[in-house]
């Protein structure tokens, strides 16, 4: 910064050497130490600058590296979803299937049911005309007894030689 007052002229050189000549040279001084410390200011603020844009730069970069951790999440858990959502949508298929066995179940139990309501009253009506029969028999049978026993009564020699 000092180089900025020198100057190439004659005179120039002459007022540097001969300090009697230059009438103000405590104030060309005094302007360059203030020169040299608003440099220095601005060197200090430019460093600050500088520091402050790389911590920014530093959090910028965080940031990303954590918005790229939070896509890998949510692409990890679209994923899980799509895959649950699959499951489900499987679940489901699976149970319409299981409810559409039951129902066939079902229809084919109340079919055996009406087959066994079938059967029994036919075996009802089996056992009734059993028991009817035999009813019958049995009064055959008697009226048979009955028959033969007035017959023997009537002839009482004729079984005897037989």
């Amino acid at each position: 910064m000092a180089s900025m007052y020198h100057t190439t002229s004659a005179a120039g050189s002459a007022c540097q050497h001969a300090p009697s000549r230059d009438p103000m040279p405590q104030l060309r001084t005094s302007r360059a130490d203030e020169l040299h410390a608003m440099l220095r200011q601005y060197k200090t603020r430019y460093t600050c600058i500088e520091q402050e844009i790389g911590k920014i730069q530093a959090a910028q970069r965080a940031a990303m590296e954590e918005n790229q951790q939070q896509k890998s999440r949510k692409e990890a858990l679209d994923s899980a979803i799509r895959k649950a959502r699959e499951e489900a949508v499987a679940v489901d298929a699976d149970v319409a299937h299981a409810e559409q066995e039951l129902a066939t179940v079902k229809a084919s139990m109340a079919d055996l049911v009406i087959k066994g309501r079938g059967l029994k009253q036919a075996m009802d009506g089996v056992e009734s005309a059993s028991y009817h029969a035999r009813e019958e028999f049995l009064a055959a049978c008697q009226a048979m007894e009955q028959e033969i026993r007035s017959l023997h009564d009537s002839h009482p020699g004729y079984w005897l030689t037989s």
